[in-house]
């Protein structure tokens, strides 16, 4: 689990994280303040786009799910929380 920027406490499960989204913005549940994610969110979001339109275009099962899977990958180990109050 990812703590809040804010108050420290782990009350972001993976899941929850990865649907902030780099423009969105949540509320920590333990401590109400605005958190949102890094700009390298970028990257994760134009790996699944990438290989989800790639996919549609050589109408390939595989490619879409690499790119879920690489975006997940890099949300996971390298995008971080940050404030946004």
């Amino acid at each position: 689990m990812s703590q809040c920027p804010h108050c420290g406490t782990a009350s972001f499960h993976f899941l929850r994280k990865w649907s902030i989204g780099p423009v969105k913005t949540v509320r920590c549940r333990a401590c109400g303040k605005k958190v949102g994610v890094s700009k390298i969110a970028w990257l994760a979001v134009g790996c699944g786009a990438i290989g989800v339109l790639g996919g549609l275009a050589v109408e390939s099962f595989y490619l879409p799910l690499v790119g879920v899977g690489l975006s997940a990958l890099i949300y996971y180990a390298f995008v971080s929380l940050v404030p946004k109050e």
